[in-house]
């Protein structure tokens, strides 16, 4: 598929915000609506946008702490990444996680309550799980930035 520069215009108008108006849109890439809807439409077609939703400010929701966690697996073969990646698809806590190169085989980003609640997470949940080796935890100390936005180019 071939992105323009009227695509990157619509893909970061709504990176930004998924309730921006075609309208608004048109305006702002030159173009008029209906095309600008239709170019919408083939980028959520095509699997460009994968689907839209509220950013919701972590403390607000309850959470005050954010942990970077480092994880190796008891076995380096497919049957035991297939287990933990279902095992850690299923932790509400964890909102993303990473298979890396290096030391660790993963990494995750989780948030919690309170230092009480990575305690009991760590404890019954993360660290009963079966293909799970070790971690290594690190605290976030601020958020220095949060982009939901990714990067986007057109085409050559």
């Amino acid at each position: 598929m071939k992105i323009d520069k009227k695509d990157v215009g619509i893909l970061k108008m709504l990176q930004q915000n998924d309730r921006t108006t075609v309208k608004d849109i048109a305006e702002s890439i030159s173009l008029s609506p209906s095309p600008t809807f239709d170019r919408q439409k083939r980028l959520e077609k095509e699997g460009v946008i994968t689907r839209y939703a509220a950013v919701v400010d972590y403390l607000k929701a309850g959470n005050s702490v954010i942990v970077l966690c480092f994880i190796s697996l008891k076995e380096q073969n497919d049957e035991c990444s297939k287990r933990f990646v279902e095992e850690i698809s299923k932790l509400d806590e964890v909102t993303e996680c990473y298979n890396i190169s290096g030391e660790y085989d993963y990494i995750a980003k989780i948030y919690v309550r309170d230092m009480e609640h990575f305690a009991d997470f760590v404890r019954t949940r993360l660290g009963s799980l079966d293909s799970v080796s070790r971690y290594k935890s690190t605290i976030v100390i601020s958020e220095v930035k949060n982009s939901h936005s990714v990067p986007v180019y057109p085409s050559e």
